[in-house]
């Protein structure tokens, strides 16, 4: 039967109820993409675990080989790989690697400028020992995480300045792993030079006005809790502090003791400093090193050839405090590549959107606890996956993060700090995965090799003697059972208007009109790229 033009436009077109169109797709669906995840958390766990590799590089190769998995199920590889390689055009991504080369830098100024052994040295001319040495390694492990800019990037050098030193001033030696453990944690939530915190931010967005998560709001959310529980580890490491081992009288930490390091904290509290004014972390940390390459020279601490030596004779050719930074960050920025490749994938191959439409189902991920509840378990499982090093899971859960998050009106702030929140809980230090875990008591081991009689902890003791991780998950389940300290969208409404007041354009279409409300539904943002894609289909 014959239909007129106008009945015709009228019908609804089958297309538009077909699945949006995606740039890649895969044999068996956006649900490869999950399993890709799912690659490259076992990758990690059997790395960690089954080879005893507790480095970077072991999280990079996972990530490769997790995008090469993938990619044999991509019905395109040309558009597999070249929708893979658009996430680095984001800008966020390659600020984010360009961090990573700076801290890298500024971590080894202070490390080969001695800070730790300088920090030792207040100890032995204090006398120090005991409960007292578990607190002042809780502190000095957390100047040593504010520095080096990412907590597991830090393990290693924590446990080789305070394990020693510490068991010969009568620690017990589980909590003083878990005290280390705790410093790197609690530092790490002050700096706001952090590449955790930095990466976390540079994920959430404002639905609203589309700004990105402030920093210096952030801390300011962020660091009175922090403080807080700070303070309670410590008076537990004070009151608590467990029985130590006699080690006997012993020479050999004199060795471990420079005063001079004690001159690199002038560029710790110049980065502090910087950033809080600035709002720039790679300002702070230029500013920072440049600072602590002046003092180090003054000081007698470098030598020019300290910081930068030509050698053609010699491999590598160029060393120096500066080229041994930006190779200390190398797998890291590589493994951003691959890993902005995963991220990008996931948002743009439907993998997200599969992830959302489940979450849908359930009515309270649309409350504000409930919505808060959900980023705290995904991050925090994510976390325990891949062995406590949190950025990868971070990174990769930003997106669900925002949608999640701003769905129930939630703050980028907020949002960020219940994410990074739960990075820094129990689920980092599970005891037989965890890289803070398993690589102290491998720190450890290597030095009961050098000190006879040196007691090495077991992982569970530890895992039960990280209080600051404990404290923080039960302070994370008390923020969203009660709401103290949540924050609203709905506070950037004000920007919102000053923004649609200066563009006409926005004025006619009343953007920026809508309250958002606590117990909104579901982000908007996720409904109109849906909508958005599948309008584009239909046009095609």
């Amino acid at each position: 039967m014959p239909v007129c033009p106008a009945h015709k436009d009228s019908q609804p077109n089958p297309k538009d109820t077909e699945r949006p169109a995606y740039p890649v797709e895969f044999y068996g669906g956006p649900a490869m993409v999950l399993v890709m995840v799912l690659v490259f958390i076992a990758l990690s766990g059997v790395i960690a675990i089954g080879f005893k590799v507790y480095t970077i590089e072991g999280l990079l190769l996972a990530s490769f080989l997790s995008l090469v998995f993938l990619s044999l199920f991509s019905k395109s590889w040309p558009k597999f790989w070249g929708t893979a390689a658009r996430g680095l055009t984001n800008l966020g991504q390659a600020k984010l690697m360009s961090v990573f080369l700076v801290i890298g830098v500024f971590s080894h100024l202070l490390m080969d400028g001695k800070i730790g052994q300088g920090l030792v040295w207040v100890s032995l001319n204090t006398g120090i020992r005991g409960a007292g040495f578990l607190v002042f390694a809780f502190l000095g492990t957390g100047l040593v995480a504010i520095g080096c800019g990412v907590p597991f990037a830090a393990i290693f050098t924590g446990f080789s300045i305070f394990y020693a030193p510490g068991i010969f001033m009568g620690c017990n030696p589980a909590i003083l792993a878990g005290a280390i453990i705790g410093g790197l944690y609690f530092g790490d939530t002050l700096a706001p030079s952090s590449q955790l915190t930095f990466g976390a931010l540079s994920t959430q967005t404002n639905s609203l006005t589309g700004a990105p998560a402030d920093l210096v709001r952030f801390l300011k959310q962020r660091i009175p809790w922090t403080i807080g529980a700070g303070i309670i580890c410590l008076t537990l490491l004070a009151v608590f502090p467990g029985k130590g081992v006699d080690m006997g009288n012993s020479e050999a930490i004199q060795k471990l003791a420079d005063p001079r390091g004690l001159w690199m904290l002038i560029p710790i509290f110049v980065v502090v400093g910087v950033c809080l004014w600035t709002k720039e972390i790679l300002t702070g940390l230029s500013a920072a090193s440049l600072v602590g390459f002046a003092v180090g020279l003054a000081t007698g601490l470098f030598k020019p050839s300290d910081i930068i030596n030509f050698d053609p004779t010699q491999k590598p050719a160029i060393t120096g405090v500066i080229m041994e930074g930006i190779n200390s960050m190398g797998a890291m920025a590589l493994m951003m590549v691959f890993l902005a490749g995963i991220i990008y994938l996931m948002k743009v191959t439907g993998a997200v959107d599969l992830i959302m439409s489940w979450l849908d189902h359930f009515k309270f991920t649309k409350t504000p606890w409930g919505a808060e509840l959900i980023i705290f378990l995904l991050n925090a499982l994510m976390n325990a996956f891949i062995c406590g090093a949190a950025l990868p899971g971070v990174l990769m859960m930003g997106e669900i993060t925002q949608r999640v998050g701003a769905g129930a009106g939630l703050s980028p702030e907020r949002r960020t700090l219940v994410a990074l929140t739960s990075s820094i809980s129990i689920s980092g230090v599970v005891p037989f995965n965890s890289i803070f875990v398993l690589g102290g008591i491998g720190v450890a081991h290597d030095l009961a090799n050098t000190y006879e009689g040196m007691p090495v902890p077991s992982a569970v003791s530890v895992f039960l003697s990280c209080w600051f991780g404990w404290l923080m998950t039960a302070l994370c389940v008390v923020w969203i059972l009660t709401g103290w300290g949540r924050t609203w969208e709905k506070d950037a409404e004000e920007t919102a208007k000053t923004i649609e007041t200066t563009s006409s354009t926005a004025t006619e279409n009343g953007l920026g009109s809508a309250k958002p409300h606590p117990e909104q539904g579901r982000n908007t943002t996720f409904e109109t790229e849906k909508a958005s894609r599948t309008t584009q289909k239909s046009k095609e």
